[in-house]
């Protein structure tokens, strides 16, 4: 016997995308424009103040743009409000 085995098949290049991360990906692309971040935060003044952004920001970002002093009071996830035009943005 040989110790070179043959096979049927020829390796891929590259690996097939997993499932869910396809899913994943299709999720997010389908619902990011659709979606806001409502990001509600007390100012180091004590003033309450909602800050809207199109995807989930992160920490840095958020330190970056509020400052450090900064306190999260909550954070939900909401439908742009298109009441005004009476339509929905491609």
């Amino acid at each position: 016997m040989t110790e070179t085995r043959v096979t049927p098949f020829t390796p891929r290049k590259k690996p097939a995308p997993k499932l869910l991360d396809r899913a994943r990906t299709g999720r997010d692309s389908a619902l990011g424009c659709r979606m806001v971040t409502v990001i509600r935060v007390v100012a180091p003044n004590g003033t309450e103040v909602e800050h809207r952004f199109t995807s989930m920001p992160k920490i840095a970002d958020l330190i970056a743009r509020l400052g450090a002093e900064t306190r999260i009071l909550g954070l939900r996830m909401e439908r742009p409000d298109h009441a005004s035009t009476g339509r929905i943005p491609a």
